[in-house]
């Protein structure tokens, strides 16, 4: 009997599987809608969430990994909207 040992392929964003490191640009969508752009200041994966700097304001902002989708930034400089 074959047993099948590979592991079923995470189609989520690199950002939104705990892979995240300070200096990275990310966009954090709640609904599918952009609610911020920012750089990740700092991620407790052990504590589900990530505080991030916000691109437009420049405040610091803690978001709890269950509530939002967190996307690499494809902008060279996030802008905020």
């Amino acid at each position: 009997m074959s047993r099948n040992t590979s592991m079923p392929q995470d189609d989520r964003p690199a950002a939104d599987r705990g892979q995240l490191r300070p200096g990275e640009r990310v966009e954090v969508h709640r609904d599918a809608v952009v609610h911020h752009l920012g750089i990740v200041d700092e991620a407790a994966p052990h504590l589900g969430v990530v505080w991030i700097r916000d691109a437009g304001t420049g405040i610091r902002k803690m978001l709890r990994r269950d509530e939002v989708v967190l996307h690499p930034c494809r902008t060279e400089r996030p802008e905020h909207r």
